[in-house]
């Protein structure tokens, strides 16, 4: 029906936003066939067959009921779909105005599956050529034959631009979900010269910067039982520097999810009627176990605790959030929008529904997170943790590992659904992987060290992988900045090669990872614990 929020935003967003985890050649390929058979109308104007204009306006849906379709019961609505066209028909052929003749949920009419205003729709179609993007700009040979990087990110600018041109004066004024791609975005434009594109989206910001900080609570959404939107706020705070607000957001948050010892409850938003739009067993308002407002709710307080990683409460939280939404994938494969709460049911919903929204919140914070946690020394979440001696040495001494000592060796092995990122509290740095596989990371602390071994996608394979690196601790304990950090690899006899869109590139070979050195320079700071 559609990339967008009134669609549902469940296979396409999903699909899209798991390329950039675990990418698939064939996937990518049937990607961009819907990007450009059923997404991008282009020059050809052919607004009715697609869901994105020229203008780059999203309409709200694929799927809408017209008078050709009722009068024909022989046709192909009737074929493809006779229990849709049994229901429309009763309410459609009794209607006089041509439009909103049933219920609001069904049988929309072609006009108002036209209608762009709701700027909800636009994050998920961004999502969908800015992941193209990534994967045409840092797999090499770029597995996307239809367009090149530079056009899927242009895509991704413009339809951020019109998410405000076409919603500014109504739903742009919130927060949306998998709203913070937009400052993903953002950023991509300004590494790649894009300047222009890129000002005029931080231009849009500043609008609705302005609008949120004039008000006391400006992080629900369009509905004022909702919490949605305290991921893009709180995303686009951090970026302005707005700390103490951003704060607020997190404390929101915190005032309706909770750490308790039980998978269903821990880091669960507080979700009661979504079944009811998008479910197939409906049993009235019962509580939602794992939808994806708790990814996204994770979002704000995951990033509040790589800003400040001695808030150890946050990761804790965040991390059951993440986990628990995978608790939504059926064994065979299948995705399902959440689980069921009430007594009598506690099972997965049947349907998918809107889960594509859980999966990029999932995706957005997925990393093996390495920090010091009194009284239980050096701790891994998402990932296995080894603590060892001085640099070289045997295992640590249970008292050592305890006291966080700066002088152990930690070897990481993430276990999160991606392995694209890692979190490093003793340097306050995150490492981001493009185009191949985190396998492993050690740390040393004292040395400001950290050593990567990148393995090739099985089935995405590129020659060369791009490393990120964001210093984002803010708690005045400041590490080495990003700036001081060299690279290497194969036991630092050659340098990375040069600079791509900002990363590190390292080349990578089948059948064994790459070892990529990352060291801060003597001059950075010391580390933190």
């Amino acid at each position: 029906a559609g990339h967008s929020d009134e669609s549902g935003a469940s296979a396409p967003l999903a699909m899209s936003i798991k390329q950039l985890g675990l990418p698939s050649d064939a996937e990518v390929a049937r990607l961009e066939e819907y990007v450009h058979e059923t997404l991008w109308a282009g020059a050809s104007g052919r607004r009715s067959s697609f869901l994105q204009g020229a203008d780059h306006s999203v309409r709200l849906s694929m799927l809408y009921w017209n008078d050709a379709m009722d009068k024909d019961p022989s046709g192909p609505a009737r074929k493809a779909l006779p229990a849709l066209y049994d229901h429309c028909h009763k309410c459609w052929a009794s209607c006089k105005k041509g439009r909103d003749c049933c219920y609001w949920m069904h049988c929309w009419s072609e006009e108002h599956s036209l209608e762009t205003w709701r700027a909800y729709n636009y994050p998920h179609v961004t999502v969908g050529y800015w992941s193209l993007y990534r994967v045409a700009r840092h797999i090499s040979p770029p597995p996307t034959k239809r367009a090149g990087w530079r056009w899927y990110l242009e895509q991704a600018g413009r339809t951020a631009v019109a998410m405000h041109t076409f919603g500014g004066r109504g739903t742009s004024q919130w927060g949306l979900m998998v709203g913070s791609i937009f400052v993903a975005v953002l950023a991509d434009l300004r590494r790649e010269g894009l300047t222009a594109l890129a000002d005029e989206l931080e231009a849009i910001k500043e609008r609705r910067m302005r609008k949120w900080m004039s008000m006391l609570f400006p992080y629900g959404s369009e509905f004022p039982w909702d919490s949605t939107g305290h991921e893009e706020i709180h995303s686009w705070l951090l970026h302005d520097g707005k700390v103490a607000d951003a704060n607020k957001t997190v404390q929101a948050v915190l005032a309706y999810s909770t750490v308790v010892p039980h998978w269903a409850y821990c880091g669960s938003a507080r979700r009661y009627w979504d079944f009811t739009i998008n479910g197939k067993t409906q049993w009235g308002n019962e509580r939602e176990f794992h939808h994806y407002g708790a990814t996204l709710n994770a979002v704000a307080v995951l990033d509040s605790f790589r800003a400040f990683p001695e808030r150890h409460y946050l990761l804790r939280l965040g991390a059951c959030a993440l986990l628990g939404h995978l608790s939504n994938i059926h064994p065979s494969g299948a995705y399902s929008m959440a689980w069921h709460g009430d007594p009598g049911l506690l099972r997965r919903d049947g349907f998918s529904g809107d889960y594509g929204p859980g999966v990029y919140g999932y995706w957005r914070s997925a990393a093996a997170y390495v920090a010091c946690m009194p009284p239980f020394g050096w701790s891994c979440f998402l990932c296995d943790l080894a603590v060892e001696g001085e640099a070289g040495g045997g295992a640590a001494s249970a008292s050592a590992a305890k006291a966080c000592d700066a002088g152990a060796n930690l070897r990481v092995t993430p276990r999160d659904a991606f392995g694209r990122r890692a979190y490093l509290a003793p340097l306050g740095l995150t490492v981001t992987v493009e185009g191949g596989r985190l396998v492993e990371v050690e740390l040393q602390p004292r040395g400001r060290r950290a050593v990567l071994r990148v393995a090739v996608h099985e089935r995405a394979r590129s020659s060369e992988a791009s490393v990120f690196l964001e210093v984002e601790r803010r708690d005045g304990r400041a590490p080495a900045p990003t700036s001081a950090y060299s690279c290497a690899y194969d036991e630092a006899a050659y340098p990375c090669s040069g600079r791509k869109a900002g990363a590190f590139v390292v080349p990578l070979r089948v059948g064994e990872p790459t070892r990529v050195i990352l060291q801060a320079s003597a001059s950075g700071s010391a580390p933190a614990s």
